[in-house]
């Protein structure tokens, strides 16, 4: 920032918007800012089921696309060894000027960290056995919806 002397007997190390009031004093000041520490973020637990528990215990889906399509996703192991939940259906969807025009739908809802790869790297089984699934802990940084 450039600094302009203001008239009228002010101290030269204030600029005009500082006497003016229209700013805080400059880092010269006789004042010492403190900076704050960045808060350290909590570990936030998330369950993570194992596959063969989450086939056992997940139910379909039901999702509704606008005002007359409904769908329904059945629970699915995806060939990446991740799972979750997969659907499609043909329907017609209604324009402004009152026209309908034909959509096919297709969803894939994928449990995050499901894969096998992903587990590992966070600790959960990844062998898919009867055993109860793991809290593991993340350190969230946003707020993504689960």
């Amino acid at each position: 920032m450039t600094r302009t002397r203001a008239s009228g007997g002010t101290s030269p190390s204030k600029t005009i918007k500082e006497t003016l009031g229209l700013s805080k004093p400059s880092s010269s000041s006789t004042k010492t800012k403190t900076k704050t520490k960045p808060k350290e973020e909590k570990p936030v637990a998330k369950y993570l089921p194992t596959s063969s528990e989450f086939m056992d215990t997940a139910e379909s889906l039901k999702v509704q696309v606008g005002e007359s399509i409904h769908l329904e996703a059945p629970k699915k192991l995806m060939s990446t060894g991740s799972f979750g939940w997969s659907g499609s259906k043909n329907g017609s969807v209604s324009l402004k000027n009152g026209k309908k025009v034909d959509v096919s739908i297709s969803i894939n809802v994928v449990v995050q960290n499901s894969s096998p790869s992903k587990r590992k790297s966070v600790g959960a089984d990844t062998k898919g056995k009867a055993k109860k699934g793991k809290v593991i802990r993340y350190h969230s940084s946003s707020s993504s919806s689960d």
